[in-house]
């Protein structure tokens, strides 16, 4: 894997906030141009700004899932997430909003100018091919996807195609 230059995903399948310390371990034993993504859905502690701003080689990968007012309540509220996330470098912050559905919009669009200009930001609409979701929620379609990266690419945020691009860019 070193070799390759495959990124190692920490916290995917449970969390970094559950796994800080690994996530030390694990960055100091990795060369310093491995590219790694440390995941979370909540907001991460203090020192996660710390750990990812000493290794180039890590990006945070962020997901908020946005409430739909009537519909979906987040699970997490976004603006905490957003908060504790101001510190980490923007060149090395990623967040996925998803998974999008038709009513998202208006409560994603206040939480874009919030996030630090310079971090990359991607939209994820619910693909629910095989995946029971509520009724009542469509997935947001492609139209109102492609305008919310343009009203982030207006605020200062990066819309790459995925979170390995921005990694890749920052590692040359």
């Amino acid at each position: 894997i070193a070799r390759g230059g495959v990124p190692v995903r920490f916290g995917h399948l449970s969390d970094l906030t559950f796994e800080v310390d690994g996530a030390q371990a694990l960055l100091a034993a990795l060369p310093p141009a491995h590219p790694v993504m440390l995941l979370t859905r909540f907001p991460p502690r203090a020192e996660v700004a710390n750990l990812v701003a000493a290794h180039k080689n890590a990006l945070l990968h962020v997901s908020i899932a946005p409430s739909v007012p009537g519909a979906i309540e987040a699970d997490v509220a976004p603006e905490k997430v957003i908060a504790a996330v101001a510190a980490v470098p923007p060149e090395q912050l990623f967040v996925m909003f998803g998974p999008l559905v038709q009513g998202s919009e208006e409560p994603l669009r206040r939480l874009l100018p919030a996030l630090p200009s310079g971090s990359a930001v991607g939209f994820k609409p619910l693909a629910p091919e095989g995946v029971p979701f509520p009724i009542g929620v469509a997935p947001l379609g492609e139209g109102a996807v492609m305008a919310l990266a343009d009203e982030a690419r207006a605020y200062g945020l990066d819309v790459p195609p995925m979170a390995g691009c921005r990694l890749r860019t920052n590692l040359g």
